[in-house]
């Protein structure tokens, strides 16, 4: 069986549930990775990003003098 996990972290696993094998607490971390891992989450995460630096796209350029809008198709306008 490969492991991927380092030794302190298998041991603190172990510690904390000594009727645990290697195995169960290979396969405990294995499924506390698997749920940690949320790929909408993500997805949200870079949509906020995404808005943000447009936020401040548009504040900068309204800074300027110029402006933003979106159009009826929902596309991002200057002018």
């Amino acid at each position: 069986m490969k492991n991927p996990y380092k030794d302190s972290e298998l041991m603190q696993v172990l510690s904390n549930n000594p009727e645990f094998t290697l195995s169960d607490a290979i396969s405990f971390l294995n499924e506390s990775y698997d749920d940690a891992y949320d790929p909408q989450a993500e997805q949200e995460h870079w949509d906020i990003l995404e808005e943000l630096e447009m936020e401040s796209h548009i504040e900068h350029i309204r800074s300027q003098g110029g402006d933003y809008w979106r159009n009826d198709a929902g596309e991002w306008c200057c002018g």
